[in-house]
């Protein structure tokens, strides 16, 4: 049983040991740089490292988890693209769209106000950053690092563990739990549905990749 629960969720530990280090290492280079022990620089430091730690934190995991996904490619069968193109790009747009429109649908329930700390958190953390490091972080280099952990790994190995609804369930719920808060959770829990169905039916990650990087892409070209 515990081979079982450690065989399943050593990718997402490992995802949130690395954003963990990565982001304490950064923390203390810039607070040993900066010499002042106030709330306000603490604040400033956070600010100014969010994004390049986490850019970086997100370079480091798709290193490590493109290894352990070569390695379980001696369990499972390789990927393979069984869809056609012009299929494969109309899903990955209309998955863009659905995007943008349960953003919507949060801003008409006004759950951004109901659940105020995701707001305080992104104005803290993305609120006047180089839009390029936003994209670089929240539009590539994220999705594939959370699609190869979430999508690649867990459920891929949930689903030789347990039936694929099941496995699915589990995988959306934990990718959403690990956004660590109300108004992303509910949020990412859909889409990750959806990006696991996309995989599971195209055969191929790269689908996943590609409406991860759409939606999240959509979100903020619709956030300008």
């Amino acid at each position: 049983m515990f081979r079982k629960f450690a065989d399943l969720f050593f990718p997402v530990f490992l995802f949130l040991i690395i954003q963990l280090a990565v982001s304490f290492a950064a923390s203390l280079f810039f607070v040993a740089a900066g010499g002042s022990g106030s709330t306000f620089f603490f604040e400033s430091v956070e600010k100014e490292i969010s994004l390049p730690a986490t850019l970086i934190s997100f370079l480091v995991i798709i290193v490590v988890q493109y290894f352990f996904r070569k390695k379980d490619g001696l369990r499972f069968q390789k990927d393979r693209l069984v869809w056609s193109v012009p299929k494969t790009a109309a899903l990955v747009i209309l998955t863009g769209f659905g995007a943008v429109g349960l953003n919507l649908l949060f801003a008409v329930l006004r759950l951004q106000e109901i659940f105020p700390s995701y707001s305080q958190m992104a104005d803290l953390l993305l609120a006047d950053q180089n839009p390029v490091l936003v994209v670089l972080t929240s539009v590539v280099f994220g999705p594939i690092a959370e699609e190869l952990t979430y999508r690649g790994l867990l459920l891929r190995r949930a689903a030789a563990y347990m039936s694929f609804p099941a496995a699915l369930f589990l995988s959306a719920l934990v990718f959403a739990a690990c956004h660590f808060n109300m108004v992303q959770l509910l949020y990412s829990f859909p889409l990750a549905l959806l990006f696991g169905l996309l995989y599971r039916y195209s055969g191929s990650l790269l689908v996943s990749i590609l409406a991860h990087v759409a939606a999240n892409g959509m979100v903020f070209i619709l956030s300008m």
